[in-house]
């Protein structure tokens, strides 16, 4: 069943007459009052605790977006359901006080459903058009579930009912060229009992790459290959593992784990850090199965932290990449790196 529905369709529940428009989502100083018209705005002034967005599993990204001044004191904030990324936009200042927050998508990245990979960034504008649905249905629809424009993946599910097109702002917050590579599957020396998982590629803009497992089988084998994964858009990459009793499992039949997914924090006014604030995109290291012997590290996600006024203090931005894991606990590598950075809203053109 289609995760999207809509309210209403043609005007006075008549024929829809076929209609297009062009939504100017960001600007040079706009600093995206544009884009956070399109949304409800959340009501907490003050965050304490854990706060767990509305997401979707396997849906688009979610938007939230507060219009007032907020503290946050001891504060996580993530989404509630596994879904394509997570975008943050605080309109007013944001001062971290008391005890250290975080908002982050660690591990929550979708991972039932395989889409093509894309650029994301903040759109400039967004073009629509449809014969079977109006726009204020589609509105509508977008701001009572937060689905972030910007995101390729959801104009894509919703033709032919409604066609978007987006015009991509000026940097690109993931680049499809470049996502973190598949481990390389070399090794160390070693013996009985080494394993080293290959080197997986770090996120040049984007998440970062799984790691091949390697392990040591016997003098006749000596090495059992399962193969890492490269990074998705919304994702990074799935590592491999080698099972005992033989058999080398690459990210095509295990899937085994949690990558991390997108994050993008945006504060318009100032950032006061106080005892800490950390937007993450870090992958936990998979649990162990039944059998097996190893397997490489999961590839990190993509956090980026976007600011339009001072900001005070120093933010933690991260998206590392899980560890690998071996049996006999001689060498591990984690998966590769997603990209993690911060700019201004000068330098995005926002």
């Amino acid at each position: 069943m289609s995760l999207y529905a809509f309210k209403g369709g043609g005007a006075d529940g008549g024929a829809l007459q076929p209609w297009s428009q062009v939504l100017t989502l960001s600007q040079a100083g706009d600093g995206l009052a544009k884009l956070a018209a399109l949304y409800n705005k959340r009501t907490e002034t003050s965050v304490t605790g854990t706060l767990q967005l509305p997401s979707e599993l396997d849906g688009p990204m979610h938007v939230a977006v507060w219009d007032k001044d907020v503290t946050l004191n001891g504060a996580t904030i993530t989404v509630l359901n596994k879904c394509r990324g997570l975008f943050c936009l605080f309109l007013g200042n944001v001062t971290v006080t008391g005890s250290a927050s975080k908002i982050h998508m660690d591990g929550m990245a979708s991972v039932n459903k395989d889409w093509e990979n894309y650029d994301i960034s903040i759109p400039k504008a967004l073009s629509l058009s449809s014969d079977m649905v109006s726009q204020a249905a589609i509105m509508n629809m977008v701001r009572e579930k937060n689905y972030f424009v910007g995101d390729p993946q959801l104009w894509k599910d919703l033709s032919p009912t409604v066609f978007g097109s987006i015009t991509p702002g000026t940097n690109l917050i993931v680049d499809k060229t470049q996502l973190g590579a598949a481990g390389a599957g070399t090794y160390a020396g070693g013996g009985p009992g080494f394993y080293q998982g290959g080197g997986p590629g770090a996120g040049a803009n984007g998440p970062g790459g799984g790691c091949t497992g390697s392990f040591w089988q016997s003098i006749n084998n000596p090495y059992a290959l399962a193969d890492g994964e490269k990074a998705r858009s919304w994702r990074g990459g799935f590592s491999g593992h080698y099972l005992s009793g033989g058999g080398s499992w690459s990210h095509d039949y295990t899937r085994q784990g949690s990558p991390s997914g997108i994050v993008i924090v945006a504060v318009a006014g100032t950032l006061t850090v106080g005892p800490g604030f950390t937007v993450s995109a870090n992958t936990p290291q998979r649990a162990t199965l039944p059998g097996v012997w190893g397997f490489g590290g999961i590839g990190g996600g993509r956090a980026k932290l976007l600011t339009g006024g001072t900001v005070t203090g120093s933010p933690t931005v991260q998206a590392n990449g899980g560890l690998g894991y071996n049996q006999n606990a001689t060498s591990t590598l984690p998966g590769g790196a997603g990209k993690a950075d911060t700019s201004t809203f000068i330098a995005w053109d926002i």
